[in-house]
Order: C-alpha cells, then structure tokens, then sequence
C-alpha cells in the first residue's frame, strides 16, 4: 500500500497539526523575506541595496537551518516527508540520511516517493528543472463518480458550462488538503457568481473516508473519485506526487492554470480576465 492514513482523519489529525506548528513558525519568516524582497525590487541606493541583500541571507540561513533541526527532531516522519523537500538548502548529500531515516510505511507514500524524486532530481544535477508543464494542452477525458456514486463524465461538453473549472487534486488523508478544503468554501460563493467551479477529485481508495471527509469540511461542491488512489490514470496522466495540486481549465477545455494556490487564486482569475480584456 502506497498510502498512509492517519488514524484520526481529520483537520486535528497529528499530522494537520505538526504541519500547521510549523508552517506558522515558519510563515513569520517567509513574510518578512518577502517584505525584503519588495524593498529591494523598489530601492536604488546601492548601501540600502547591500543591507538588504545581506538580511536576505541571514533569513535564507535561518530558514535552512529551521528545515534541517525540524526535520532531524520531528517524530512524525509522515510530516518530515511533506516538508523536507520544500527545504531552501535541499540537496542529496545533506537530506539523503533524513530520508533513509524514514519508515517504508512513510517511503510508499505520495510524500515519501516525492522526497526520493527530490533527491535523486539533486544527485543527478535536475532538480532546478522545473515539472513538467501542461499549461495549453487539452485536458483529457475523466470518468468517475461523485459522493453518491453517481457516474460523472468530465469532458469539453461539461468545461463549455463554465467560464474556467478548477479541479483541485485531494485525499482525506492530507491535512493540507483538508485545510484547503476550508479555504475553497471561503471562495466557492464569489466563485459561482464569476461562473468558475470547483470539483474536488479523491484519491481516496475508499468511498466511506472520502464521504466522511466532506462531511465534515462542508465542501458543498461537486466531488468526484475513480477510488484507485495512486492507481487513477488522471494522476497518472498529470504525474502527480504531491497533494494538494490544481488544474484550471477553460471552457474550451484548454488547461490555463495549474498548481496555483488557492490564496493566489482570486489574482490568477484577475489576470486572466484583463488579459481577455486586453486582446
């Protein structure tokens, strides 16, 4: 089984939580990168520019060295997994022991085969390559079926219904899946008013899970599961090893957007719809 399951599905699962700790003591850091970022982008003196960049540093090796002691200290090496490779300072030869540190029931998982795709990427020189891109292809054929195991046929006959369609890659078992959850529900409704959807599809292998999971998120859209888990052949399609992840597709059927988060959203629609404007 390519799969872990926590044993409390839920957003206070231990995983949701650990994760949450640390990417709140994390998040400060980010912010202030970023903040560092915008004034240097907006500077031309060359003394402010040199503190600036200098500060930019010290930042980078603080958060280097918040990835490495998290991830040597951590118990829960599920979420070691999930956020080992998102380290700024990655490289096989300093994350290879973290990794081979890691159980072969956490190994198996979406989280695990995406750190030794990490690692191996670093090895063999490819890991600034970036993913592969889908951008401007036609979104294939998806049969499936939704929460009532109704059968549900995505197809340019169902994208012609809406302006764009997002279809938002998820598990019950994903605490940051669960959490975006939560934060689509906050979109859904100024959504549905700019004719965009949301469809949720599981990789749930199970349909009680799956069903137990939206019922409590509340995720009051359209979902859909082949139930194969890793096995789909969408997932298979797209390469997908890490969740949560995203497809935006137009009502032609064209995929426009992919891997966007949900908070940049809201900006990605903006920009598409000036874009449109503009032409």
């Amino acid at each position: 089984n390519r799969f872990y399951y926590d044993s409390e599905i839920s957003t206070k699962s231990d995983f949701y939580t650990t994760w949450l700790a640390f990417l709140d003591s994390n998040g400060k850091l980010e912010v202030q990168k970023k903040q560092y970022i915008s004034q240097l982008e907006n500077n031309k003196n060359n003394d402010s520019i040199l503190i600036l960049q200098d500060e930019l540093k010290k930042i980078d090796i603080t958060l280097a060295n918040h990835y490495w002691k998290f991830t040597n200290e951590c118990p829960n090496k599920y979420v070691v997994a999930f956020i080992a490779p998102g380290a700024p300072d990655f490289s096989y030869d300093k994350y290879h022991n973290v990794y081979e540190s890691l159980p072969d029931s956490v190994k198996n998982t979406f989280y695990g085969k995406n750190f030794s795709d990490k690692l191996t990427a670093s090895r063999n020189g490819d890991l600034n390559k970036k993913d592969e891109s889908f951008i401007n292809s036609q979104m294939p054929e998806i049969i499936a079926v939704d929460s009532t195991l109704q059968e549900v046929i995505l197809d340019k006959s169902f994208y012609q219904k809406y302006r764009y369609t997002i279809i938002d890659f998820w598990a019950s078992w994903c605490g940051p899946c669960r959490k975006a959850n939560v934060d689509y529900k906050a979109l859904n409704t100024d959504f549905k008013k700019q004719d965009i959807t949301i469809i949720g599809f599981s990789l749930d292998k199970t349909a009680l899970e799956w069903k137990r999971a939206l019922k409590e998120d509340n995720a009051n859209w359209l979902h859909i599961s082949d139930l194969q888990g890793e096995k789909s052949p969408i997932v298979n399609h797209f390469q997908i090893y890490s969740i949560p992840a995203n497809l935006i597709i137009d009502s032609s059927g064209k995929i426009v957007g992919q891997n966007i988060s949900v908070k940049n959203l809201k900006s990605f629609f903006d920009k598409l719809t000036a874009d449109a404007e503009n032409l």
